[in-house]
């Protein structure tokens, strides 16, 4: 100890210093220490959390991101069923639709038919009726004036031209 002192160190000193040491480290400590790592730890909490939040909002984006392609597929693929369903029902109709106009046409050809059969037969009556009518004329003609064979025949001729002129016209 000797030697220290002749330093000029002295053991009342050296345990000053290591008590005031001691103070200032407990002060430092209590005070300023602990605090700062506290809020370093409060801190460094606080950026894990937020961490921990983004790190879940991004996974909740995600899956919402997913949910609503997914929702949007879906709804591509029921349009697309409307929009097929439409189109068979448009095509089921124009076809129902093109049935009924030809189902029409016929009915109307079919009567337009008839009728223009009617309408001959009528013609065709009616002609036979005026050419037995000019034949009963001509034979009765042919009786009160009893003329010659070749008038007979001429006015049967006439007669029959007639008629056939008459037909032609209808």
């Amino acid at each position: 100890m000797d030697a220290i002192e002749r330093v000029g160190i002295h053991w009342q000193s050296l345990l000053l210093y290591a008590v005031n040491f001691g103070v200032l480290f407990v002060v430092l400590t209590k005070l300023l220490y602990k605090p700062i790592l506290r809020m370093l730890d409060e801190r460094r909490e606080t950026i894990r959390r937020s961490l921990e939040e983004a790190k879940e909002l991004k996974e909740k984006f995600k899956k919402e991101v997913a949910e609503r392609e997914r929702e949007q597929a879906i709804l591509l693929d029921e349009m697309k069923l409307q929009v097929h369903a439409s189109k068979a029902q448009a095509e089921a109709q124009s076809k129902l639709l093109m049935e009924t106009t030809e189902r029409e046409r016929e009915r109307l050809l079919r009567e337009t038919r008839e009728e223009v059969s009617r309408l001959k037969a009528s013609i065709v009556q009616d002609a036979e009726q005026e050419i037995v009518q000019r034949i009963e004329q001509t034979v009765l003609a042919v009786l009160r004036e009893k003329s010659s064979t070749k008038e007979t025949k001429k006015d049967i001729e006439q007669a029959w031209k007639h008629v056939s002129s008459a037909v032609q016209k209808n």
